[in-house]
């Protein structure tokens, strides 16, 4: 009977199991396997350990951490595959490991701080495993582990538990202190594997399905993940073909006065036309394109598209000259060194003046590379551009890199948006956050404005621009063309919309 995946939750972490169809979580026995010994001294555990120890001398380490390099590992692999043929009943598994929130340490604390993190994180990992087993640095903070000849897959579960306790005592350096987690995705070896890669990539997917469901977690590979990795490959197929082309469509979302009910600007929304599939969200495809690489050319066509259409709208409806059209930049793109130059170079194409754009990053993206993103939006910043923190309230909001950052706009999270005249909590948090943009000049939107009552409350608050399905969900661009027209303008109250 094949097993399930399951989480248990105990006092000092997350810890997974495979429960049996007819059966729940035994910890007792758990315990009690993990009391025994992992490996015993066969025949089997010297050759591969012979084997080992002739690698190591042909395959370079990793200078940081004296870790066998990938290349090692691959090597072992192979034949920890070969052996796996010969023998059916012998068991082996890959954990691939990544440090929970590392760029935020290494930013904050200096990049030899980093070093030594990972330098003290491969010590501990070499006292959880056997001298048969292999850890590896695959690169950055990610580790990859063979773990040979274990008897059943829970020993592989129990040596992934094990590492989470070690990395849980913290790691202290030059008299600070670091919290330590991480991600581990297991996949367990059999003989349907032919390509040691193919073992890597399994155990790398589950590692992220792992730190989908926050830090300190662990997940196996399973029959469920193997088809979600075949469909991601598909889309990922599919999204490369829809950029040759021309398959993304913009929808706009007006941005509103509070005062006049005019139109002050657009947000420009990307949507996918596919042909199989129909019209696709950004939630449905974005995360698949950062997986593969393709937001930056994306991002780039949004830039370009957005930017050349609103200038076409200043030229056939003058007064739309004071509008402009906002963008959200990923980090991928943010983090990208011709940043500044790309921008530039669509601005002079279209002849959209600097003004009339605004960018959109998120907090998460300036809580990772604060002074790197800083320096990038400050380059904007003097290009004329404007800047826009979006869902600011959702995550940390905090003052320090607020005060850093070039912002010209604060957009209030749709999520206090919501909460209006149901919780005091989150009008408090928006009074707050509208009084912050006053003290900094800084203007503020609510987003997810849906109600007549929502608008009322915003305006009793002193909120002057809003967007929302009050005033209009995204509009293709047709409609959105004619609500100007019908507008006067923007001369007229955005709500009464065109026949």
């Amino acid at each position: 009977m094949s097993p399930k995946l399951g989480i248990c939750s105990v006092s000092r972490a997350i810890n997974i199991f495979l429960i049996p169809e007819h059966g729940r979580c035994d910890t007792r026995k758990g315990a009690a396997l993990f009391q025994t010994p992992l490996w015993e001294n066969t025949a089997a555990d010297k050759s591969l350990r012979k084997d080992g120890d002739r690698l190591r001398d042909v395959f370079p380490h990793d200078p940081l951490t004296d870790l066998p390099s990938r290349q090692f590992l691959l090597d072992r692999l192979k034949q920890a595959l070969a052996h796996s043929a010969r023998y059916p009943g012998r068991l082996f598994a890959v954990l691939y490991l990544e440090l929970d929130h590392f760029a935020v340490l290494n930013e904050t604390l200096s990049d030899v701080f980093g070093d030594g993190v990972l330098q003290e994180v491969s010590r501990r990992l070499g006292r959880c495993v056997r001298s048969v087993d292999t850890v590896a640095r695959s690169g950055g903070d990610e580790f990859v582990i063979l773990l040979t000849e274990i008897r059943e897959p829970m020993e592989a579960v129990y040596i992934a538990e094990r590492i989470q306790e070690e990395l849980a005592q913290g790691i202290e350096l030059f008299g600070y202190k670091a919290a330590s987690t991480a991600s581990i995705g297991i996949a367990l070896g059999s003989v349907r594997y032919e390509d040691p890669e193919q073992i890597v990539r399994d155990a790398e997917t589950a590692m992220r399905r792992a730190k989908g469901q926050g830090p300190g977690r662990c997940a196996m590979f399973d029959a469920t993940m193997q088809e979600q990795v075949e469909q991601r490959l598909l889309l990922e197929a599919e999204l490369e073909n829809a950029i040759v082309k021309n398959e993304f469509r913009l929808h706009y979302q007006p941005i509103v006065s509070l005062e006049t009910q005019k139109i002050e600007g657009f947000e420009a929304l990307v949507r996918w036309q596919s042909p199989l599939r129909g019209l696709l969200r950004p939630a449905d495809f974005l995360h698949i394109a950062e997986a593969a690489d393709l937001l930056i050319p994306m991002t780039s066509w949004v830039l370009r598209e957005s930017c050349g259409r609103l200038a076409q709208w200043q030229t056939e409806f003058p007064a739309a000259r004071t509008l402009f059209v906002s963008v959200n930049l990923p980090k991928q793109y943010l983090e990208h060194p011709a940043l500044g130059e790309g921008i530039g170079s669509v601005l002079s194409e279209t002849g959209l003046e600097p003004a009339n754009l605004t960018v959109e990053i998120t907090e998460n993206q300036c809580m990772e590379h604060p002074q790197s993103v800083a320096e990038t939006l400050k380059t904007l910043r003097t290009m004329g551009v404007r800047i826009a923190l979006d869902d600011f309230g959702k995550d940390y909001s905090c003052l320090n890199y607020l005060a850093a950052l070039p912002a010209q706009v604060l957009k209030i999270d749709q999520s206090f948006t919501a909460k209006l005249g149901k919780c005091e909590r989150s009008e408090a948090i928006i009074r707050a956050i509208l009084s912050l943009g006053e003290c900094l000049g800084l203007d503020v939107i609510a987003e997810g404005v849906e109600s007549a009552e929502q608008m009322r409350r915003l305006q009793l608050l002193g909120c002057q621009h809003a967007q929302g399905f009050y005033f209009a969900k995204p509009l293709e661009t047709d409609l959105a063309e004619r609500l100007l027209a019908h507008a006067a303008i923007c001369g007229s109250n955005c709500r009464r919309r065109p026949n």
